[in-house]
């Protein structure tokens, strides 16, 4: 699956993932985890 980010969101994702204690080690694993989160959060919601 292809995405299209918006380019000040890339930049955002890049200025966390070098902040290592966070633990990402690329945007591909940050974008992962963040799908992920949001399910979480949907699921649930009421």
């Amino acid at each position: 699956m292809n995405v299209k980010i918006p380019q000040e969101l890339v930049e955002e994702i890049e200025r966390l993932i070098k902040k290592k204690k966070l633990g990402y080690r690329s945007r591909a694993e940050f974008v992962i985890e963040a799908c992920r989160e949001r399910i979480l959060r949907i699921r649930e919601a009421p």
